[in-house]
């Protein structure tokens, strides 16, 4: 239940807002919706009461939080123009899918 519970939490934290016109606004949005994912991860790891499952989920949170800033980092240094993009793809962009780690590989 409480795996359910963290995945529609982290679900709708995907799904918020959009994003602005510039390359940085794009980037900014995708880094903030990272950390937003990975704080709801790290909260739902406080209440689980084997350390062991807590500090995987903290571990994962962390690694949704880097890739959002190496994701991030790669749209400000790529050569493209944000306003060039139609709305529908810049939310493409910030609503991409973060696979869970240690599962959707090969699929």
């Amino acid at each position: 239940m409480r795996r359910e519970t963290m995945m529609m939490t982290l679900g709708a934290a995907l799904l918020l807002g959009g994003c602005g016109g510039s390359k940085d606004a794009l980037a900014d949005q995708v880094e903030k919706r990272a950390d937003n994912t990975a704080d709801a991860m790290e909260a739902e790891s406080r209440g689980i009461a084997n350390d062991r499952a807590a500090g995987v989920i903290r571990n994962q949170a962390d690694m949704v939080r880097s890739a959002g800033r190496d994701q991030a980092q790669a749209i400000r240094e790529a050569p493209l123009k944000a306003n060039d993009l139609s709305q529908k793809e810049k939310d493409g962009i910030v609503n991409a899918r973060v696979p869970e780690p240690g599962r959707d590989r090969g699929r």
